[in-house]
């Protein structure tokens, strides 16, 4: 008589990691979930458009005289000089506060690529920021030139106007970038306030010390290659002497962010956690 051996059907299912999608909802849940995003993005949106609107009524309101090389569409978007530390703020605590919390352990054990965690979380917080500032940076231009163009200035531009739109489209970009700089820093370094000290320092102290640096060290070529320089000048209405053309400024700005979120995909790999 023959026996037949018993046959063991598994009931554990294989185990399942989620797919790029999955890592992209979850990403956008963290972001939605931090009361941090909301604020900091209404901050961002306030400084531009406020600032930008009190830049042009402090012009119409000055005597002194405007001569037509008056960058009319570019001139509220200084405003940007602040608040691009507050994107780059939120970038940073998109990044460390997973780590502060502890829950950046979660993410990696749920999935392991953290390559792919990084991408993704860059990603989806770029969007967002690419499309708050961008309905920022259109408001901003259209209130701004409604205020110089009010009584008899007229000192104000339409959006069809030499440079205009390439001005607000490269402003909204520029804000991008500086948040995802900011997620680069956060992923590279893990604690916020040295990813934030780093990011001040890089966007607005560098640019200070290059003033104090001696002529014959050839600072004006050392100083147009920083990362804030090189973008800003995507609000010129023309090449500015001494600098890089506008796209090409913002173009050396994508290669500072690329080079430091490099850094920390190797880096993320290679630690622990």
């Amino acid at each position: 008589m023959s026996v037949t051996a018993p046959t063991f059907t598994p009931t554990a299912r294989p185990e399942h990691r989620p797919g790029p999608a999955g890592v992209a909802r979850s990403e956008w849940t963290k972001i939605r979930s931090l009361r941090s995003t909301y604020w900091t993005l209404l901050v961002t949106a306030g400084l531009t458009i406020g600032l930008g609107s009190l830049f042009a009524l402090g012009r119409t309101s000055g005597h002194e005289p405007i001569g037509p090389s008056f960058n009319a569409a570019g001139f509220p978007f200084n405003a940007l000089f602040l608040s691009q530390l507050a994107i780059g703020v939120l970038g940073v605590l998109i990044v460390t506060a997973e780590y502060s919390s502890g829950m950046i352990r979660t993410t990696f054990t749920a999935v392991p690529q953290r390559g792919l965690v990084l991408t993704t979380k860059a990603i989806v917080f770029g969007l967002v920021t690419l499309v708050v500032a961008t309905v920022t940076t259109f408001i901003t231009f259209f209130a701004s030139q409604w205020i110089l163009n009010r009584g008899s200035h007229r000192l104000g531009v339409s959006l069809s106007s030499p440079s205009a739109l390439r001005i607000v489209i490269g402003a909204a970009l520029y804000l991008t970038l500086c948040g995802l700089l900011g997620v680069a820093l956060g992923a590279l370094l893990r604690s916020t306030p040295a990813a934030i000290t780093s990011l001040a320092g890089v966007l607005f102290i560098l640019p200070i010390m290059m003033n104090f640096l001696p002529a014959s060290w050839h600072r004006d070529a050392i100083a147009k290659w920083l990362p804030s320089n090189a973008g800003f000048q995507i609000i010129a209405k023309v090449a500015q002497p001494l600098q890089f053309a506008p796209w090409v400024g913002l173009a050396v700005f994508v290669g500072w962010v690329a080079v430091i979120f490099a850094v920390a995909l190797v880096l993320l790999r290679r630690r622990d956690v």
